[in-house]
């Protein structure tokens, strides 16, 4: 799988409490800022190619503008878990559950990506978005290694992060570079994803738009597989 390759910059504020700290602040504008992010997920949902009554997994569920849409898609049967860091995230996820009458459908846990509080090989999909590309690229490898681990032999990862196309350097990251106040950063995950022995590596670049305004970075979905037993 060939991605783009390009550094990525990892600040000592990427900590867990910081970033928990950081959503408790974020949760209440979330979805106002980041309306861009409509388009992406629904794309990566249709890519995730969902089956009635399949067992699902949302790391970083957020405010949840992606977990009713991946629980409407799984029907009464299926069942999702919906794991984020912060609290006040989980608490707008489960209003838009109730809203939606899927309440009953999904399983809200407080949890970390780094050490995750469910089963091996419990899950045909995992679905993450916007996560990576907010945390120090050391954590990349374990965390890919707990997304294995939970996924069932031939289970799908899907991956949603902001990212960009090309080894230029965009505006953003050079504003970023040079103050050092924003939370995320491009990433590029193909191959890191191939490195902890996925299979079925695709990478799809979109462009972002707020309204008419193209945005100087954009998102990637990546999607693979976990190798089936035999």
């Amino acid at each position: 799988m060939t991605a783009p390759r390009f550094k990525m910059v990892a600040p000592s504020f990427r900590t867990e409490e910081r970033m928990r700290s950081y959503y408790r602040w974020r949760a209440e504008g979330y979805d106002r800022a980041t309306v861009y992010e409509i388009e992406h997920h629904r794309e990566a949902i249709q890519l995730a190619d969902i089956q009635p009554g399949e067992d699902v997994l949302e790391v970083a569920c957020g405010t949840g503008r992606a977990t009713v849409e991946l629980a409407d898609r799984l029907g009464p049967a299926g069942k999702l878990v919906a794991l984020d860091i912060s609290e006040a995230m989980l608490g707008h996820a489960r209003r838009k559950a109730e809203e939606r009458g899927l309440i009953d459908r999904i399983d809200f846990r407080l949890g970390n990506a780094r050490d995750l509080p469910l089963p091996g090989s419990s899950f045909d999909l995992l679905y993450n978005s916007y996560m990576f590309d907010l945390i120090a690229e050391e954590d990349f490898p374990p965390i890919l290694e707990e997304f294995k681990r939970v996924l069932r032999p031939g289970g799908r990862l899907v991956l949603l992060n902001m990212s960009k196309d090309s080894l230029r350097r965009t505006p953003y990251e050079m504003a970023y570079s040079a103050v050092r106040l924003f939370p995320c950063r491009p990433v590029s995950m193909a191959n890191h994803v191939d490195a902890a022995g996925f299979t079925n590596v695709q990478r799809a670049y979109r462009k972002s738009f707020l309204g008419p305004v193209l945005l100087p970075f954009g998102a990637e979905i990546l999607t693979s597989s976990k190798p089936a037993l035999g």
